[in-house]
């Protein structure tokens, strides 16, 4: 049991979440709108990194790192958010499942501008 223990934690040390993930191809300024717990226009800009420089709809700039999660990518931001992306059609759909009960429910809906 102690063995076991001993390689799942090797094995989660070994493997960087984030380095698995390339934001090159999404790298860049994107507009768009924020629905739900804020209304508004909101924009971000992505590194290839994944880091995230969001501005919400009120004006805050809210700091997000994108990162793997088994076959999903997810955001977490420096506001406390947390939640779900996916890729449609060129646009980048941002959904806080994890934190709706604390911030409230909203969905982000940007579309790049400029790389």
């Amino acid at each position: 049991m102690k063995l076991a223990l001993a390689t799942l934690a090797a094995l989660a040390l070994a493997t960087p979440a984030a380095a698995d993930l390339d934001c090159t191809n999404t790298a860049g300024h994107w507009t768009g709108t924020m629905e739900g717990a804020l209304n508004g226009a909101t924009a971000m800009d992505i590194t290839a990194q994944c880091r995230v420089t969001w501005t919400l709809p009120d004006g805050r700039i809210n700091d997000c790192r994108y990162t793997n999660r088994g076959q999903n990518i997810e955001y977490s931001c420096s506001l406390g958010s947390r939640g779900s992306v996916a890729f449609d059609r060129g646009n980048i759909i941002m959904e806080n499942i994890y934190t709706a009960a604390r911030h409230g429910a909203y969905v982000v809906n940007v579309s790049r501008v400029s790389r």
